[in-house]
């Protein structure tokens, strides 16, 4: 966790987190599975890293999405760190713990949500 916190940068204590879980893709093995090459192994990573996060948070934990992929000069450091295979990249890492008494969110911030005329968002 310390070395991820030093090769993400400041700004998110990943140090100081319970437990950080990277979501890492194989991209030729899925692009020659899947027949893609045009950067749908992101699509896929991203929907596992929101099913990862839902779930910790349906365990009563509070996580961040750290974005690797494609945050130069984020992703030369982290994909070292984790030691991973040629050709296995890093879409995001989730760090994950339990809050501070009285840190937790509990929704939305009213202010950053807008409400058109006629939508049919209710509040």
């Amino acid at each position: 966790l310390t070395a991820l916190q030093e090769a993400y940068g400041p700004g998110i204590a990943v140090a100081d987190a319970s437990l950080a879980v990277a979501v890492c893709v194989d991209v030729p093995d899925y692009e020659s599975r899947s027949g893609f090459r045009d950067g749908t192994w992101m699509e896929d990573g991203a929907a596992a890293m929101q099913n990862l996060l839902l779930a910790a948070r349906a365990l009563g934990l509070e996580g961040v999405w750290l974005q690797v992929a494609n945050r130069s000069p984020r992703e030369e450091r982290i994909t070292p760190i984790l030691r991973l295979p040629d050709g296995v990249r890093v879409l995001a890492v989730a760090v994950l713990g339990r809050c501070a008494a009285g840190k937790a969110r509990t929704g939305a911030d009213e202010s950053r949500v807008h409400r058109g005329p006629g939508s049919w968002i209710k509040g």
